[in-house]
């Protein structure tokens, strides 16, 4: 029975039996890792490592690939505790571990999801993210389609082919999901709507999130402009595309987003 060692970010803790926890993180390079943690309810075995949010090291072991993993040991290096005691920062935090909970799949390559989950969660923590958490949502969300190898065509419209840069401010663009991209209200027709329902907001809205693709959140952050309201309906454009191409987000939202306001 080989004893593996990895960083991980506990994403939900459950209790099982009467003592013990089965405990659900994102690992670092062993993807989506589900434990066991013995004797994990009130013990002080494990410290706060099996808490949500927070970052440790693990050592962890199974039988065979077909059995959760026992937990050996976890050494807290990261609690992320100032996230517990704002409603909004729990919210935003919560909804990001919920989306990696539908989307990661065990022994699958997470490298830089971790990093970006982590990243995000350390700026959260700081609060660098309040009154930013539907952008920085929306930005995560994206950079997750990218990881997914669902790659947005936001650049241009899809119909008439005029850059996103150059549309009207003033008039607002629809969201095409099936496509990932945006037409203009001119351009808009059935091909670009899967179900009839009209997804739309202004230019400047999108651009906003397509220019921090390529960069660090933190630097995203600090060169971006506020959110507006806007941001809530891209939000859920997004969760739209997700629902049509990522099989989970279609049968269950993310309840934390009812939470961001």
């Amino acid at each position: 029975m080989e004893l593996l060692s990895d960083k991980v970010i506990v994403l939900k803790s459950s209790p099982f039996e009467e003592r013990s926890l089965i405990v659900q993180a994102l690992s670092e390079n062993h993807g989506r890792v589900s434990a066991i943690a013995k004797n994990g309810i009130q013990s002080k075995r494990f410290g706060g490592a099996l808490n949500t949010f927070s970052a440790s090291q693990w050592s962890f072991s199974r039988k065979s690939e077909h059995q959760l993993y026992f937990l050996k040991e976890a050494t807290i290096l990261n609690s992320f505790h100032a996230i517990r005691h704002d409603l909004q920062q729990f919210a935003l935090a919560s909804a990001l571990n919920e989306l990696l909970l539908k989307i990661v799949q065990p022994n699958q390559p997470t490298t830089k999801l971790f990093q970006l989950h982590s990243n995000t969660l350390s700026l959260i923590d700081l609060g660098a993210c309040r009154d930013q958490e539907r952008l920085v949502f929306n930005h995560f969300f994206s950079r997750i389609l990218i990881w997914m190898g669902l790659y947005p065509q936001w650049s241009t419209c899809l119909h008439c082919k005029e850059a996103l840069s150059e549309a009207p401010k003033n008039q607002q663009i629809v969201g095409v999901e099936k496509e990932i991209g945006w037409v203009h209200g001119e351009c808009q027709n059935e091909q670009w709507t899967s179900d009839g329902t009209v997804m739309s907001f202004f230019p400047e809205t999108m651009l906003s999130i397509y220019l921090m693709l390529n960069q660090p959140i933190r630097v995203a952050l600090e060169n971006t402009r506020p959110q507006t309201k806007d941001h809530h309906r891209f939000m859920h454009y997004l969760t739209r595309i997700g629902a049509y191409h990522i099989p989970g987000l279609d049968q269950m939202p993310l309840k934390s987003l009812e939470l961001i306001v």
